[in-house]
C-alpha cells in the first residue's frame, strides 16, 4: 500500500469520479457532490481540513452514512443499497490507507459502529494462515495469498454493527427467491462484513479465503 496524503485533493480524484458514477442519485447535484467529496477524502483516511484520521476515527465515520441515507426518499431501496456499497468500498480504502501509515503488524479497533482489524505481512511463511477477527466474525487468509494479491502486504477485515438495518430487504430481490416465500419473511441474520487487500479488481485467488459469521438469532 503506497503512503497517501491528504493534500492536493480535487474532483478529478478517481474515487470521487467513481462515486458519482455509481450513485447516480436522484437527489440534487450539490448533494451528490457533497457525498462523493466526503467519501473521496475518507478513502484516503482524511478528515476535515486535510487532517489524517486514525483507525478509530475512521470507524466513527458511520454517522455520515446515516446522515446521507436519511436524506433519501422513504422506500427508495436501490439508491440506499448503492450508497451503502460506495460507503463500504470507501471504508476498505480508508482502512488500508491508515494501515499503510501504521508500522504495527496488527491493529484492532472496536467501536459502537464497527470492528476493524488490519494486518501487515512482511515475511511470508508458506504454511502460515492468518485469522483476522472483528467482533465474532472471522476471516482466514493464507500468507501466500496476501503476498501475491495484496498491495503492499496489507489486509483488512471489517464487521459493521448497523448496516443490516439500513439495507433491510434491499439485500435480496424477490425475483431471485427460490420459493414462494414473500420478501418480508427474510431477514439478515449476521453482521455485514468486508475484507480487502487492495485496489485490484476481478482477481482469481490462488487459495480460498474463509469467512465465519456469528448468527444474530
Amino acid at each position: 500500500v503506497n503512503p497517501v496524503t491528504c493534500s492536493n485533493f480535487d474532483n478529478s480524484d478517481p474515487t470521487f469520479q467513481n462515486c458519482q458514477k455509481q450513485l447516480n442519485v436522484s437527489s440534487s447535484q450539490d448533494n451528490s457532490r457533497q457525498i462523493c467529496t466526503h467519501f473521496a477524502k475518507l478513502s484516503r483516511s482524511c478528515g476535515e481540513g486535510n487532517t489524517v484520521l486514525s483507525l478509530k476515527e475512521i470507524g466513527n465515520s458511520y454517522c455520515f452514512l446515516t446522515n446521507f441515507t436519511s436524506q433519501l426518499p422513504i422506500g427508495n431501496h436501490k439508491e440506499k443499497a448503492r450508497l451503502v456499497t460506495v460507503y463500504m468500498q470507501t471504508m476498505e480504502k480508508a482502512v488500508l490507507a491508515a494501515a499503510s501509515r501504521n508500522m504495527k503488524e496488527t491493529e484492532t479497533v472496536e467501536g459502537p459502529f464497527m470492528a476493524i482489524e488490519t494486518l501487515r505481512v512482511t515475511n511470508c511463511r508458506l504454511n502460515k494462515t492468518f485469522r483476522l477477527k472483528a467482533e465474532k466474525q472471522t476471516m482466514d487468509i493464507h500468507c501466500t495469498t496476501i503476498e501475491k494479491e495484496s498491495l503492499g502486504g496489507a489486509v483488512a477485515f471489517i464487521s459493521y454493527a448497523s448496516i443490516g438495518p439500513i439495507i433491510d430487504e434491499s439485500f435480496v430481490s424477490e425475483e431471485n427467491l427460490m420459493t414462494k416465500e414473500k420478501l418480508h419473511n427474510f431477514y439478515l441474520n449476521s453482521k455485514v462484513v468486508s475484507g480487502t487487500m487492495g485496489s485490484r479488481e476481478n482477481t482469481s485467488l490462488s487459495m480460498s479465503i474463509n469467512f465465519t459469521f456469528q448468527h444474530e438469532k
